[in-house]
């Protein structure tokens, strides 16, 4: 039962994984960064499974584009909003065990 509802929540990662990384490198940049931005303000992002796979994408997109010194805003952005999730969750997780 477990598995299966993983498989449900795995199979849209991945499509969003394949969307993401088909868009042409250099078109849609912004864009590309904006729906990323909106994703990591989703509970899909809040899954540790779900997190493991975007993360991937998200922070080799965000170092080729900071490499190359492009869409330097909306790359701080991307950055910001994923660092505050994770702060978040790890203050959860401290919460957690300091009360178990």
């Amino acid at each position: 039962m477990i598995e299966w509802a993983l498989s449900k929540v795995i199979l849209p990662v991945r499509l969003l994984h394949s969307f993401i990384m088909n868009l042409l490198p250099d078109r849609l940049v912004k864009q590309k960064l904006q729906s990323m931005t909106a994703i990591v303000n989703t509970e899909l992002f809040q899954r540790e499974e779900c997190r493991a796979i975007l993360l991937s994408i998200m922070t080799t997109t965000l170092k080729d584009l900071i490499q190359k010194r492009e869409e330097e805003e909306a790359c701080v952005e991307l950055l910001s909003n994923i660092l505050e999730v994770l702060y978040q969750r790890n203050v959860v997780c401290m919460l957690e065990m300091a009360c178990n």
